[in-house]
């Protein structure tokens, strides 16, 4: 082989083996990419689950949550549940006949909350939002008139999932005619995650449509008319009104789409209190909106 060949032969090896180190170099750099982000989704999924774990805890330990016991309550169920519908319906009775008071089932007793308790541990602690078809939403409401609880929970530790809490331009006893209560829309449906149904699931909106907010002094009862996507920086949802003036009204009519409800004598519920939940959607861009009106309230008694 003359020099020349030598030379290019020499050459080639050396390209070869360049070529052979880049792709180990390549190789050994996306295995290393792909440990960093095992390990960062297994540590997300682990703090996920304890930022829910951490909610039902508060649930269990601060909330009691009574079964409705009127027989128009109870759904059509299969044959194997009838007996126990039965013995529901027959042990109501004999609770009403006893000599002990019977206790009510009206809708704010439903649920009782020790927010004594929760305030004592966090003073931000305002309230808590319960809906009535079960514990799809069952947290502690925060207000710190800023956007602290967007990353910590309702202890006041960091945390991924954050708080359900009122928007800070708002008053924290839920007098305005205009509240905004924001919540994380967490993949387990967690939080405000649960609020995608009414977009994805067909006819959710039935049976799911009440909720209640618990305050110290009050229980507010609330019935969803309206839900939506908007633009996260453009929408006019996102306005706090004081009082229900004629621009409210305006406001709940072209903004929220409300066409009225009406109470259980087919009356007219005045829309003076509004509350729009609001949560993430598909983009960052967007954000998804349930509105609810306040159609009664209760005041808390020892």
């Amino acid at each position: 082989m003359s020099f020349i060949g030598r030379v290019s032969e020499r050459i080639n090896n050396i390209i070869k083996s360049r070529k052979r180190l880049f792709w180990c170099i390549g190789a050994l750099a996306a295995a290393a990419v792909a440990a960093v982000c095992g390990v960062k989704l297994v540590r997300l999924t682990v703090d996920r689950a304890e930022d829910k774990k951490t909610y039902e805890e508060a649930a269990a330990t601060y909330v009691s949550v009574s079964p409705r016991t009127d027989p128009e309550s109870l759904e059509e169920k299969t044959d194997d549940d009838a007996v126990l519908i039965s013995d529901t319906i027959e042990n109501t009775e004999e609770d009403v006949n006893s000599e002990d008071e019977p206790v009510s089932d009206e809708w704010y007793n439903r649920i009782a909350v020790d927010l004594k308790a929760l305030r004592e541990l966090n003073p931000d602690i305002v309230g808590w939002i319960w809906f009535e078809d079960g514990n799809t939403v069952n947290y502690p409401v925060l207000y710190s008139g800023d956007d602290t609880y967007l990353n910590t929970d309702y202890k006041g530790e960091g945390s991924k999932a954050g708080a359900i809490y009122i928007e800070p331009y708002n008053k924290p006893d839920f007098s305005d005619a205009h509240t905004l209560i924001y919540g994380h829309n967490m993949k387990d449906g967690s939080m405000f995650g649960v609020l995608k149904k009414y977009r994805t699931v067909e006819d959710y909106m039935e049976g799911h449509d009440l909720f209640q907010i618990v305050t110290e002094e009050k229980i507010y009862r609330y019935k969803i008319f309206h839900y939506k996507n908007v633009k996260a920086a453009k929408s006019e949802v996102y306005k706090v009104f004081r009082r229900a003036g004629e621009e409210y009204l305006d406001f709940i009519g072209d903004e929220l789409e409300y066409r009225g409800i009406y109470d259980t004598e087919g009356d007219l519920i005045s829309p003076d209190h509004v509350i729009t939940l609001s949560t993430c959607s598909y983009s960052d861009n967007v954000r998804f909106v349930v509105s609810a009106v306040r159609i009664d309230e209760h005041e808390i008694t020892e």
